[in-house]
């Protein structure tokens, strides 16, 4: 098989589980908030808040660690906390999907809710 073909069924198994998974999370409109706790759900590494198709962090990711995603959306109820960990150059948040693996939470958002990540050091370096 070639390296091209290869990298198409990747590409499209890839997209096809994102969005399964993406049946079960929240849809993520304006006003939308994620924390990012430690595993014992008490202390925050950092608050988030869909506006206008940005998701803007303020607080600094620690490269490395695993959290939970606390996303909770006012308007409509939903709630959900999935595992993920902080990358290791603490820029992204990578989530735990279920027979795919490790995704960037970034690109999750991109793809599937048309949201674009912000953290702290790219508002920064505006």
């Amino acid at each position: 098989m070639s390296t091209l073909k290869k990298v198409i069924i990747g590409l499209v198994t890839f997209i096809l589980l994102s969005f399964s998974f993406a049946q079960g999370m929240p849809t993520m409109s304006d006003g939308t908030q994620v924390q990012v706790v430690y595993p014992d759900l008490v202390s925050v590494m950092a608050v988030a808040r869909v506006q206008g198709g940005q998701l803007v962090f303020e607080g600094q990711l620690q490269a490395g660690r695993e959290v939970r995603l606390l996303i909770s959306n006012p308007h409509t109820g939903e709630l959900l906390m999935p595992t993920a960990f902080v990358s290791p150059q603490g820029n992204d948040l990578l989530m735990n999907i279920p027979d795919y693996g490790l995704m960037p939470f970034s690109m999750w958002l991109a793809q599937t809710r048309s949201i674009k990540m912000i953290l702290p050091t790219a508002i920064a370096a505006r």
